[in-house]
């Protein structure tokens, strides 16, 4: 619809979502269970 609008909102909070999404997912790759995956995540991506 408004492709501008959800550019400019998908760069500011979602990129670090998405890094952190990315990130945990590294992690459980490497034998992590989720949820430290996404506890160590969270504490890389500021």
């Amino acid at each position: 619809m408004n492709e501008r609008f959800s550019k400019s909102v998908s760069r500011g909070k979602d990129d670090r979502y998405w890094q952190r999404k990315r990130m945990a997912k590294a992690f459980m790759a490497a034998g992590h269970s989720r949820q430290m995956a996404l506890k160590k995540a969270k504490s890389l991506v500021k």
